[in-house]
């Protein structure tokens, strides 16, 4: 009897504690319950209240809540039924998932996520304004009766504006500054006193499943390649045409080549080739875009200064034509890039002198394996290389770079050199100067708030092929 009393514990204790142990540590997630907006549905608001119950007592410094994928549990309102949040700013339409973590006064923790989705007004989708409005005042406290061009003093605002309205695939954006000037002195042209609108930008897109469509009227960014249109920013309009299928994009554009400050000068949009910039370019990809090719033609004319423009010379024409061929076989292991591009350009189309005819090219090699990067470029920019609103293209240039790095976790190293020239079509009548530059850079980064490092750069400069009585050249900086 003793021996059956000893082992009928043994064998029906699991059998009874067992549930009981469970039943204890289960999460109850119907404790924790979405009131404001209710679960799974649409709402009409910007800034919708957010209402969460908690029925049972919790430890609000263990309370996290993660709402679209941001921690925001510092600024919650804690009530003694669970917690409040209304949001800064305007959310943008579409769903909106809330996590929420709680635990227990037993430490029992208790998990629960949301979804419910928002738009801003019934008939669109997203209707927003966002203005931020800048004010400055100067004002000499005392000037000499000797001193008459100074201000004594400025008042300036600045209104800066970017409304939204959308609805399913189709969108649209307004951005713009106005300006409010008035000072002691008289304003100097092109600035103008009083109200003015600075810039604007007005954007519509289509964006369905097979393909996107964007329209941009106002002040522009023009990027193609470093060689043809780079930074270009001016007035007028740009298309862009882009189809996922056929992995396929078209890209059309005209801007006013003079610098526009203000609404002084329209709108840009016109095509006259004097005094405007115009181009077309078109990608492809292939092999499901592991290959990509570009062509790009820009062609234009320039009249003469701007602001921020500074010319030589008479009015400006010239065309380019480029084309650029990129591929990726290995994921970004292996990446190959070559352009070519070829421009006719004349400096002053009032002299007797035509079009002069140049080429640029390059071709670049790179890759990132596992903790190492590499890339080697070689480029070659012809001594009558111009391309028309392009101004701080460097022209005259050949030379290669090859770079190196490699990113151990706290330790950090990058190589570098490269070699260019000058002179590249050999001409008699100038030197070649040769500048080389070698630089390495250490990083020690395992203290976050102390990171060490270290770098070492020589650079030397030298001459060759320099004609009869030109004394050679060379230096070396450390």
């Amino acid at each position: 009897m003793v021996e059956v009393a000893f082992f009928l514990p043994c064998l029906f204790y699991p059998f009874f504690s067992f549930p009981l142990y469970a039943q204890s540590n289960k999460v109850d997630d119907s404790l924790i319950q979405l009131l404001e907006p209710t679960e799974s549905t649409q709402i009409i608001a910007k800034k919708p209240l957010i209402k969460c119950s908690i029925k049972t007592p919790f430890d609000p410094q263990k309370l996290l809540v993660l709402f679209d994928g941001t921690d925001i549990s510092a600024v919650l309102n804690i009530t003694p039924e669970g917690f409040e949040y209304k949001p800064l700013g305007v959310l943008a339409p579409g769903n909106h998932p809330l996590s929420v973590t709680a635990y227990t006064a037993d430490g029992r923790e208790l998990k629960k996520e949301f979804t419910f989705s928002t738009r801003h007004s019934k008939p669109f989708e997203e209707i927003s304004s966002k203005n931020e409005i800048t004010t400055l005042y100067e004002k000499l406290l005392e000037k000499s009766d000797e001193v008459h061009n100074v201000n004594s003093w400025k008042f300036e605002s600045n209104l800066a504006n970017e409304s939204k309205l959308s609805e399913k695939e189709v969108g649209f954006i307004f951005k713009t500054n106005i300006r409010y000037l008035d000072q002691y002195l008289r304003v100097t042209p092109p600035i103008q006193d009083g109200f003015i609108l600075q810039n604007y930008l007005l954007q519509g897109k289509y964006a369905g499943k097979t393909f996107t469509f964007l329209s941009e009227m106002g002040d522009l960014q023009i990027a193609e390649t470093l060689y043809t249109v780079q930074g270009l920013a001016r007035r007028g309009g740009n298309m862009v045409f882009e189809s996922k299928d056929l992995h396929l994009k078209l890209r059309a554009f005209t801007v006013k080549s003079q610098q526009i400050f203000g609404f002084n000068g329209g709108t840009g949009l016109e095509t006259t080739r004097d005094d405007h910039i115009m181009g077309v370019s078109g990608d492809i990809g292939l092999l499901s875009e592991k290959m990509k090719l570009r062509g790009i033609y820009v062609t234009g004319g320039e009249e003469g200064n701007s602001i921020g423009v500074s010319t030589t010379g008479g009015a400006k024409r010239g065309d380019v034509h480029g084309f650029l061929f990129t591929t990726d076989f290995f994921k970004q292991k292996l990446t190959t890039e070559a352009e070519l591009d070829i421009s006719k350009f004349d400096a002053d189309t009032s002299d007797e002198f035509p079009s002069k005819r140049d080429k640029a090219y390059k071709l670049k090699v790179g890759g990132t394996l596992d903790k190492y990067t590499y890339e080697a470029l070689y480029e070659y920019i012809g001594p009558n290389y111009e391309v028309i609103g392009n101004q701080g293209l460097q022209k005259n240039n050949e030379g290669f770079s090859l770079k190196t790095g490699a990113n151990f976790e706290i330790h950090l190293i990058n190589l570098s050199f490269t070699r260019y020239n000058d002179n590249v079509k050999k001409d008699d009548l100038y030197p070649r100067i040769y500048t080389t530059q070698g630089t390495i850079d250490y990083t020690f980064s395992k203290f976050k708030s102390l990171p060490m490092g270290l770098s070492y750069q020589k650079s030397r400069l030298n001459s060759k092929r320099e004609p009869l009585e030109t004394p050679p050249q060379k230096t070396e900086k450390v």
